[in-house]
């Protein structure tokens, strides 16, 4: 499983706005491959309403995508399930997970695709 190193994400405007999402990807091997997921990307959010507050996310998805090319899968979906507000929230908790699918990312070792 490679990890992820670090995610600089600047998204605005449901897909059609600016994109800044680089990240690299570090290999058990020691490869390191750097990645733009900004070829396509998307940003939902589920939200608790009440009538006596401002509305707040309680579920958001950012699904990444390095390829928009039919045939090709290079993506990351990442999901904060039961936020409670502004903070950090930790991978480990329980709620938050990371699904990459890096079969045809350019730059990821053959051992890595498929």
């Amino acid at each position: 499983m490679p990890l992820l190193l670090l995610a600089l994400l600047g998204c605005q405007g449901g897909g059609q706005g600016a994109c800044t999402a680089m990240l690299y990807l570090e290999f058990p091997t020691g490869e390191r491959s750097e990645i733009d997921f900004c070829a396509g990307w998307a940003l939902e959010a589920e939200y608790e309403f009440d009538p006596d507050d401002e509305p707040e996310v309680r579920d958001a998805t950012l699904a990444l995508a390095a390829t928009v090319e039919e045939g090709f899968e290079c993506r990351i979906l990442l999901r904060e399930q039961g936020a409670c507000g502004e903070g950090t929230y930790l991978i480990e908790d329980g709620d938050t997970s990371i699904a990459m699918t890096i079969s045809d990312c350019e730059g990821v070792p053959d051992a890595y695709e498929g």
